[in-house]
């Protein structure tokens, strides 16, 4: 009987011990499922902000293809302008050039018309 109730107390000592392994190891999954859980809220939120920074990157790209654009157009029609530019001030200065000698004509027939005149 004796030897029965030393392994009856052995049993239950085992026991307790188990059910505090048990306890234990509850509460390790407990508290692995619950920074799991964490972690994949985390990596839930990290791959939303990747999917928005990619839109956004997307958009940012667009913008800069647009603005490229803008600028060759712009710059071709800055290139074109200037060109005109320099042809108007070549007729500028060849018309200026015909009305000073038109000037020039205008005056000596004048000269001539009151030398005419004078005679």
């Amino acid at each position: 009987l004796k030897a029965m109730e030393e392994q009856l107390a052995e049993s239950s000592s085992k026991n307790q011990e188990m059910e505090a392994t048990i306890g234990s190891l509850t509460s390790e999954r407990n508290k692995a499922q619950s920074e799991s859980s964490d972690l994949s809220q985390q990596l839930g939120d990290a791959e939303s902000k990747g999917g928005s920074l990619t839109k956004a990157k997307q958009a940012l790209t667009s913008q800069v293809d647009d603005l490229k654009s803008e600028l060759e157009s712009e710059t071709s029609a800055k290139l074109d302008a200037q060109s005109k530019l320099r042809q108007a001030n070549a007729e500028i200065a060849q018309l200026q050039e015909s009305l000073d000698e038109e000037q020039e004509s205008k005056e000596a027939l004048q000269r001539q018309l009151t030398a005419s005149k004078n005679e």
